[in-house]
């Protein structure tokens, strides 16, 4: 197919939609798209990348990287510790010249949603610049932790704050199904379990690889209670041989399992092999590694009304350093 028949073929799947908004039984009047695309459609996804294609020179142009991952976009680079300045500055060219094209394709930076975070280890962080970033034209205040993709990053390239949020979101999730336990069966109510606990502890666990022990028990402790609350067990009742009967891993084996694929116990009642367990070693954090997460671009299609839409913003950079 030429270009010319492609063009053909987009135009023609694009062109003459109309749409209109009902309620309460009430429609208003049949409107042209002039823009956009279905939502759901099979070939939104492509259009998308093709919209968003000419952000990835944009970034090149200023020696950094662009990971993007569906609607979400993510710069990143690299720098020893006594260049923070100027990858600082790279930073805000690298956003304005963002922003312009945002402008030209009738999407708007939102700078009030950019956060900015300098990670390193505990020892370098003094070390850190604290001054504000230019984004966008606005100042933006370094924080101590941002959430990407459900992710918490800490400064100090920790886990524990997003750790401390995941046995908290477990715990409340535990709460509510215990005024249901009663009310469902014995399977049901271990599906639930599965389904609203687990999922939060099996989510991004591949920042668990490594974790401090004291962390590490923190989220065992989400399993055991989930075991005592299916078996009706007290609260200082051991739970080895319950977690033995749900076939569910222990923290470090789910870890494990998921990071590198293996089927876990809990869908196929099957037994990590200890070859395998004694194979795997936790990947060790860089001792000396700074994070700047500024923004993470999410551009959209322009929606049907005139008026430009907000976009938030966010970028990853990642400076190591030599120890």
């Amino acid at each position: 197919m030429d270009s010319t028949a492609a063009l053909s073929c987009f135009s023609s799947y694009l062109a003459g939609r109309k749409q209109h908004v009902r309620c309460g039984g009430k429609s208003s009047s049949i409107t042209d798209v002039i823009c956009g695309v279905p939502q759901g459609s099979v070939l939104g996804p492509i259009l998308f990348i093709i919209y968003t294609a000419d952000l990835a020179p944009i970034v090149a142009d200023h020696g950094l990287s662009l990971h993007q991952y569906a609607d979400d976009s993510q710069i990143y680079g690299s720098c020893p510790p006594a260049a923070t300045s100027s990858l600082s500055t790279d930073i805000s060219l690298t956003v304005d010249n963002v922003s312009n094209w945002m402008r030209t394709n009738r999407l708007q930076l939102n700078a009030e949603k950019t956060e900015v975070v300098w990670c390193a280890s505990a020892r370098r962080q003094s070390q850190l610049p604290h001054c504000p970033i230019t984004v966008g034209g606005a100042s933006v205040e370094p924080v101590s932790v941002v959430r990407d993709f459900g992710v918490y990053i800490d400064s100090n390239l920790g886990a524990a704050t997003h750790v401390g949020r995941t046995v908290s979101r477990c715990f409340a999730a535990l709460r509510q199904l215990r005024h249901l336990r009663r009310y469902v069966t014995n399977d049901c109510f271990r599906s639930l379990v599965v389904s609203l606990v687990h999922y939060r502890l099996d989510y991004g666990n591949f920042v668990f690889v490594g974790l401090p022990a004291y962390l590490q028990r923190r989220l065992q402790a989400v399993l055991n209670a989930a075991a005592r609350l299916v078996f009706r067990l007290r609260r200082y009742d051991h739970v080895t041989d319950a977690v033995a009967i749900l076939h569910w891993l222990r923290l470090p084996e789910r870890v494990l399992s998921c990071a590198h694929g293996i089927s876990s116990i809990e869908r196929y009642g099957a037994i990590v092999p200890e070859s395998t367990r004694s194979g795997i070693k936790p990947a060790r954090s860089s001792p000396s590694a700074v994070v700047i997460h500024i923004a993470a671009t999410r551009p959209a299609v322009p929606s049907v009304n005139s008026r430009p839409s907000l976009v938030s913003c966010r970028c990853l950079y990642l400076l190591e350093h030599s120890a």
